[in-house]
């Protein structure tokens, strides 16, 4: 990916399960949709839209991109945490809160572990 991906990427969340990314390049849309099977099991499914339904070289680099190496990543992060968490050593998850650094900041997932954790609570006998 280029090194301005993050300035031309636009990503949304809609509660609870959905997120809708715009990549830079060919115009696009990414819909990922996560659906908890067990508390320790989830599936997610990636569509992408494009404007004509064509997809060009750089579009599908990003799909392989995003696929093969963006995919993995998060997967192995979360699997590390849920790990980490079962040890009983740690007793809540660590996010980097940096106000000045939208491109690095994870306040946006703070908050969302933040709905998450109210809404069991919500619902918790």
């Amino acid at each position: 990916m280029r090194e301005d991906s993050q300035k031309n990427f636009s990503g949304w969340w809609l509660w609870p399960n959905v997120t809708f990314n715009i990549f830079p390049g060919q115009q696009n849309l990414l819909v990922f949709h996560m659906l908890p099977i067990t508390a320790e099991k989830s599936v997610g499914y990636c569509d992408y839209f494009f404007i004509d339904g064509n997809v060009n070289e750089e579009a599908q680099a990003l799909m392989d991109w995003e696929g093969n190496i963006l995919e993995k990543e998060d997967n192995d992060l979360i699997v590390a945490a849920h790990r980490g968490m079962k040890s009983l050593v740690m007793q809540q998850g660590i996010f980097v809160i940096h106000p000045d650094r939208h491109d690095i900041s994870e306040a946006p997932l703070a908050h969302f572990n933040t709905l998450v954790s109210q809404a069991v609570k919500a619902i918790a006998p």
